[in-house]
């Protein structure tokens, strides 16, 4: 009986521990992806500024200059801030219920300002 509780106990800690290895390695993969074109565009940027004269043949034209920070750099960060909450409410449990319970009371909150009854 012992060996079969501490079989179990064993088993449930390795399914637990691949899975929070799972949800890191997305979580690092996400920031990875989402802030890639950033580093990129950094590293282009000291190459340029290092052997061509400032804004060099990459950053010459205007519009790629801003184009390519804006996309780089915002518009990828937003996403990343965006889509981290999702994969958590995905992948964590503790974090679902506490959403859905934090939903629960600002909705129960709306619900008890309204009259339904006809009294004020």
């Amino acid at each position: 009986m012992y060996k079969l509780t501490r079989g179990n106990k064993l088993h449930s800690s390795r399914r637990l521990s691949r899975r929070a290895t799972v949800t890191i390695a997305m979580i690092t993969g996400l920031f990875l992806t989402c802030n890639l074109p950033y580093f990129a565009l950094y590293t282009l940027e000291t190459i340029t500024f290092l052997a061509f004269s400032y804004p060099g043949p990459f950053f010459s034209n205007t519009f790629m200059f801003f184009y390519s920070w804006t996309v780089g750099k915002i518009l990828m960060t937003a996403l990343n801030v965006t889509l981290n909450p999702l994969l958590y409410y995905c992948r964590m449990s503790e974090f679902r219920k506490w959403i859905l319970e934090l939903v629960g009371r600002v909705l129960g909150r709306f619900t008890d300002c309204t009259n339904t009854d006809g009294k004020s």
